[in-house]
């Protein structure tokens, strides 16, 4: 799509939070070879004014333009308002600053000020972990759900709640079984898979979430090649050459390692100045070259990253104006869950749930 991005456009706003989870669902085609046609709805808020109307706001997300101290720029598009461009400024918010410009904005409405149409608030942290914690589950029962994306990941923006769903390309995996690599989204798809790898493990599914958890601090996968040897260079740019060790082990039987050396890229170079550090200590531990070496799903979970979640009293807004509500169930372990990996628990179930539970104001750990 080209774009004249000299000329001023109408902004929408798309707020980042560190707290929790993504308001955010993609819409498109699931064949891999239309993965630039996808499209995102959002529960947006009209700019101007004081009001908090809410709309169905769907958008197509174009070009970079341009990251500035406060946030990334990108060209957007409107198919509900006759394919009409916007600019789409992705904020991050930081409760250790106070954001001025949305309340500053929707104050403004002139010819030569430029025009902020929408707002929406999408949010990281506990959609993360609840994507993390299914996905503990579904591998301890030896079911690789080899598809991870956006659209098989449901979102219930009254209760807070994401469930993963869509199995027909889940497998358990066998070790020594042969399973195909042509096999998830092209955009979430592990470098082993793209290695042409047949014996893969559940960490596919790892890697997967990993590029998730950026597209929700991006606007876009942190890898989004047009074709699976683009995808792979594009991971090889960012990440650095795999050695022919880490090789080795994406794929055995791979025999050619005349691969153009590159340097990795700090990762804290691609995202926002104020990314959390523990978000990006916790992506350097999803992406491994190694599968073996990639963080599991549980001790995910149980990363720093999800420490706020953990505080006693944490409340979530799916709006910057909606009265904060109760976090959805996160520490529900069941008797499974807590067998899994028991030297977790202490940390996966906090002491004030426990205590909760001991009183009966909490539901205890079920089956």
């Amino acid at each position: 799509m080209s774009e004249d991005v000299s000329q001023p456009l109408p902004l929408i706003c798309r707020l980042n939070g560190q707290t929790s989870a993504p308001s955010v669902v993609r819409h498109g085609s699931r064949r891999d070879t239309t993965a630039t046609q996808n499209m995102y709805k959002v529960v947006a808020i009209e700019g101007y004014g004081t009001d908090n109307d809410k709309i169905d706001l769907y958008y197509r997300l174009g070009q970079f333009i341009g990251k500035g101290a406060f946030g990334s720029v990108f060209i957007g598009v409107l198919p509900q308002f006759n394919d009409r461009t916007v600019a789409v400024k992705q904020v991050l918010q930081d409760k250790r600053y106070r954001n001025r410009e949305l309340p500053l904005m929707r104050s403004l409405r002139h010819q030569n000020v430029v025009t902020l149409l929408y707002f929406f608030l999408q949010e990281v942290k506990d959609h993360s972990n609840q994507m993390l914690r299914a996905l503990a589950y579904i591998h301890s029962k030896g079911i690789c759900h080899r598809d991870i994306k956006p659209n098989n990941l449901l979102f219930d923006a009254n209760s807070g709640v994401l469930k993963v769903c869509d199995f027909g390309s889940a497998k358990p995996l066998v070790k020594g079984q042969t399973n195909v690599s042509y096999i998830c989204a092209r955009y979430y798809r592990a470098p082993e898979l793209l290695f042409g790898a047949t014996d893969y493990t559940n960490m596919i599914d790892i890697w997967s979430v990993g590029v998730v958890f950026t597209e929700l601090l991006l606007g876009k996968p942190l890898f989004h090649g047009q074709s699976c040897i683009d995808q792979l260079v594009l991971i090889i740019s960012k990440l650095g050459t795999p050695t022919k060790d880490q090789i080795q082990e994406l794929n055995h039987n791979y025999v050619k390692y005349d691969l153009p050396q590159i340097k990795p890229r700090p990762l804290q170079s691609l995202f926002p100045p104020k990314t959390p550090s523990e978000a990006i200590d916790l992506m350097l531990k999803i992406f491994e070259y190694k599968p073996s070496l990639r963080i599991g799903a549980l001790h995910a979970c149980a990363h720093s990253l999800f420490d706020e979640l953990r505080e006693p009293g944490k409340k979530w807004a799916p709006d910057p104006f909606a009265k904060p509500r109760d976090l959805p169930p996160l520490f529900d372990f069941t008797e499974h869950e807590l067998s899994i990996e028991p030297s977790l628990n202490s940390i996966l179930v906090p002491n004030h749930y426990q205590r909760l539970i001991g009183d009966g104001s909490a539901t205890a750990p079920h089956i």
